[in-house]
Formats: structure tokens, C-alpha cells, sequence
């Protein structure tokens, strides 16, 4: 993801943000012209998928309004495999939607990718990855894949 992203974007990656925080990345359109003020887009990601069920929302996702980006991106790993069902990764989109409410005055448009692994088996695992925009609440599927 790194090498994608610094072929396309200028990117500050742990950016240090008030309070001894700090953004997974920053990101700024490539124009010479443009100056590097105003972030363009603000990218938090958590692939424990644990974390993102108990903490993401209620942390380091709010750094995606409070950075005065563009736009913000979220980037989290769920799973609906085994005894969870589907209760844990459905859960966590309704608890992004959810805060994104709570900023509703907020002009940031914020996305979220969800990749959510479906299946989990000695032989195989299967993912889909789910687009979600939580200012229009549209939901894309993007993908689906496996390994064996």
C-alpha cells in the first residue's frame, strides 16, 4: 500500500496531530501548483479486527474530522466467520455510520473499505471488500477473493 501510495499521492504517513496524536496518513493531491496546506485527504486504518469493533469508532476514526482534511478514508478489517456470523463486522459499520452522524455539521465526505473475511478454514479464506460512503450511505461491493 505504501509503494501505491507515494507513486500517486504526496504522502506524510504518522502525521503528529494536537494532543500527541497522530493521522496513519496524509495525503495531497500531486499539482505543483498547490500549496501543501489543507490536507486532501486523511486515511486511518486498523486491521484487528477486535480493535475496530471496540475502540475504532471511538478513537482514532474521529481523527478524520478533526484533521480539517478534504476528505477522509477508513480503512478496517472485519470478520463474519465461525461463531461471530455476521453480528461483529455489521456492528461495526453501523458504529462508523453512527459517528459519522455525530458529526453531522461536519464538510468532510468520509468512505470507509471495509475487507471483511467471510470465510476461515484450514484450506481456504475468502474476503469480500465493501465500499461504504457514509455521507450519501451508498454501499458498493468491490471484490471478493480467496486463498488456499
Amino acid at each position: 500500500m505504501k509503494d501505491w501510495l507515494t507513486d500517486r499521492y504526496q504522502v506524510t504517513f504518522e502525521l503528529l496531530i494536537p494532543e500527541r496524536r497522530r493521522l496513519d496518513a496524509a495525503l495531497w493531491c500531486r499539482d505543483p501548483n498547490k500549496k501543501k496546506d489543507q490536507i486532501d485527504i486523511a486515511v486511518e486504518w486498523e486491521w484487528d479486527n477486535s480493535k475496530v469493533d471496540k475502540d475504532f469508532f471511538r478513537g482514532d476514526f474521529r481523527k478524520l474530522f478533526q484533521v480539517g482534511a478534504k476528505c477522509g478514508l477508513a480503512l478496517v478489517q472485519t470478520r463474519a466467520d465461525g461463531s461471530r456470523g455476521m453480528t461483529q463486522a455489521e456492528r461495526v459499520i453501523k458504529n462508523l455510520h453512527g459517528c459519522y452522524g455525530d458529526f453531522r455539521g461536519a464538510s468532510e465526505s468520509i468512505a470507509v473499505i471495509e475487507v471483511r473475511r467471510v470465510v476461515d478454514e484450514p484450506c481456504r479464506v475468502n474476503f469480500i471488500c465493501t465500499a461504504y460512503g457514509l455521507d450519501d450511505s451508498s454501499t458498493k461491493e468491490v471484490a471478493r477473493w480467496s486463498f488456499a
